[in-house]
Formats: structure tokens, sequence, C-alpha cells
């Protein structure tokens, strides 16, 4: 399985929190897209997922494509990279 290792950093802002490329580009986020990214440092997306469904209690699905779709974003973004 593909492995990712983070990018970037997180900062935080007068208006929230913002995640910054190595561009130096930024957006703003929330806490449950830190938490993702932090969680993908050295992991794949199914690790990623079960350690999230142990921390919550919801249907494995929906979490599941929520997932997905953050780290599909931060891969995007530049704040995610692949390494396998």
């Amino acid at each position: 399985m593909q492995k990712f290792r983070r990018r970037g950093s997180v900062g935080k802002t007068d208006d929230g929190l913002v995640m910054i490329n190595d561009q130096d580009e930024s957006v703003p986020v929330d806490e449950m897209i830190i938490m993702v990214w932090n969680l993908c440092d050295g992991q794949d997306e199914q690790s990623v997922v079960s350690m999230l469904m142990s921390k919550v209690k919801a249907d494995r699905e929906p979490v599941e494509a929520a997932i997905r779709h953050i780290i599909k974003e931060l891969v995007n973004f530049g704040m995610l990279e692949a390494v396998e």
C-alpha cells in the first residue's frame, strides 16, 4: 500500500488554522484535516482510516470516503507526498 509523508506546515492566523505548502501557498483548514494530515505521516490510507475509526462512533463507509477525499486534496495541495 502507498504510504505518505507530510510536507509543508500548519499555522494560525486571526481567521483560524491554515496549511502552508512548500510554495508558501496557504489554505484555511479545520482540526479534522490537520488530524488526518498528522496521522498520514508514514502511514497508508487504510491505517489512517483504522486509527480514526478507533476514535469515532460512525459507519466506516462515510468516514473512509471523507478520509480519501481529504488525503486526495492534501496530495493535490502539496501537503502530502506518496513515498511508496
